[in-house]
């Protein structure tokens, strides 16, 4: 369930960014991206992405940034996500009230 609330989330910020593809459809066009991790002798280590596709780096600028403004509003809002029922006279199902 959190996968797919996931998914519409990315496809929805990724609308408000002016992309007009499905998750699927960049999921399919970010698969060929691979990320080359170097770790060297004294302790740094280096990242590279392959292949070197200006497009997909753009394309991962765009999803950056959608992702990063869904954080912003998550992080202004007063009330979370997944809000719970918070009402003192409510009891959870099948409990016992008194």
């Amino acid at each position: 369930m959190l996968a797919l609330l996931a998914y519409s989330l990315l496809e929805r910020q990724l609308r408000q960014q002016g992309l007009n593809l499905t998750t699927r459809q960049l999921i399919h066009r970010l698969e060929q991206l691979c990320l080359i991790e170097t770790h060297c002798l004294d302790g740094s280590t280096m990242l590279r992405l392959v292949p070197d596709d200006p497009d997909l780096l753009l394309l991962l600028q765009w999803v950056a940034s959608a992702l990063e403004e869904l954080l912003q509003a998550v992080a202004v809002s007063k009330t979370p996500l997944l809000a719970a029922s918070t009402s003192s006279n409510s009891a959870p199902a099948g409990a016992n009230p008194g």
